[in-house]
């Protein structure tokens, strides 16, 4: 399946419109929407950013797709990708009248992130030190013994 479709991508405001699919905790998979905030007379200097969430899931956005009206009909790509929750992520749509060299690039929050990294990686290195370690001092205590037996 694919997060973009064949449903029109008309959206109430103006701005980009973004769609993505997930997999809920019962496994159900669900497309959702969002738009970013307009800018008006009272919100003149709103940021060009989309916020959405996922409510209670345990899963990747499997599938994200990007669109936009530009007067000459919808101009939409989609990507098949893993998206992280609470990551952000940004659209480069250049140039305009092309959406296949639209690219997307994700950015993760650093310090949780590198923190977990950290974990996992002191982790795995127990994980494989500590074996490594045991059967290296048993090989040399085997040696000490055989050197002491041949002596």
């Amino acid at each position: 399946a694919s997060a973009g479709g064949n449903t029109g991508w008309g959206a109430a405001v103006v701005g980009a419109t973004h769609r993505f699919q997930f997999t809920d905790i019962n496994q159900n998979v669900h497309t959702a929407t969002a738009t970013q905030a307009t800018t008006s007379a009272a919100a003149a200097l709103q940021p060009a950013r989309a916020h959405f969430g996922l409510a209670v899931t345990f899963s990747y956005i499997v599938n994200y797709a990007t669109g936009y009206g530009d007067g000459t009909g919808a101009k939409t790509h989609s990507w098949p990708v893993y998206l992280m929750p609470n990551s952000q992520m940004v659209v480069i749509a250049s140039p305009t009248s092309s959406p296949d060299d639209w690219t997307l690039k994700l950015f993760l929050y650093g310090q949780r992130y590198m923190r977990l990294v950290l974990y996992a990686w002191l982790a795995s290195l127990g994980v494989v030190g500590i074996p490594l370690a045991v059967l290296k001092v048993r090989e040399i205590q085997s040696d000490r013994r055989d050197l002491h037996r041949n002596e």
